[in-house]
């Protein structure tokens, strides 16, 4: 049984390979996932799918502000793969809820002295409920997890990641580097 704060980002993807296209929050703004490869959007919706169909794998949502769900619902409609995904993990019941408290801006409340080094606020709620529940975050393309990784930040924190495509993941890591 393995428990998971499933960053939006696998949403995304796995919705992405099901649809051949962006899902449709992401069309109207005119954006996409960057992941584009068939290998990759595949890998995904296979972890997904694999995760949806497990009864032992455990989705980790936050309560009672919901910042997770929220993040979810701005990204995808609810008739779409990845919020699919999720909505079956509720209704059977397989999923577990932690607290996490906004903080005055309404990102996550994270209290530990490496909660600065976390630069994405928005990544602050997956952390926050990572440590709530000690479950590894899945990520598939947001390389922000690999700096985090890189700098020591989440080995200090005690919280792992899980890189679905961990080699696309690293190496676009690295171009990004490169180029900064």
């Amino acid at each position: 049984m393995a428990n998971w704060v499933v960053d939006t980002n696998v949403l995304l993807v796995a919705t992405r390979a099901v649809l051949g296209r962006p899902p449709r929050q992401l069309a109207r703004r005119g954006e996409d996932v960057p992941v584009r490869g068939e290998e990759e959007l595949q890998a995904v919706y296979l972890w997904l799918e694999a995760i949806r169909r497990s009864p032992e794998e455990i989705v980790v949502l936050d309560v009672p502000h919901d910042l997770i769900k929220g993040e979810y619902a701005n990204k995808l409609d609810k008739s779409e793969y990845g919020r699919m995904v999720i909505a079956e993990k509720l209704t059977k019941g397989q999923y577990k809820a932690v607290e996490v408290q906004p903080d005055g801006d309404g990102h996550a409340l994270i209290l530990h002295d490496a909660v600065d080094e976390v630069f994405d606020r928005e990544d602050r709620k997956m952390v926050a409920a990572a440590l709530e529940s000690g479950a590894a975050i899945a990520n598939a393309c947001d390389t922000d997890w690999c700096e985090l990784e890189h700098t020591g930040t989440l080995s200090r924190l005690g919280v792992r990641v899980h890189h679905v495509i961990e080699l696309w993941c690293r190496a676009e890591w690295q171009r990004k580097r490169a180029t900064r």
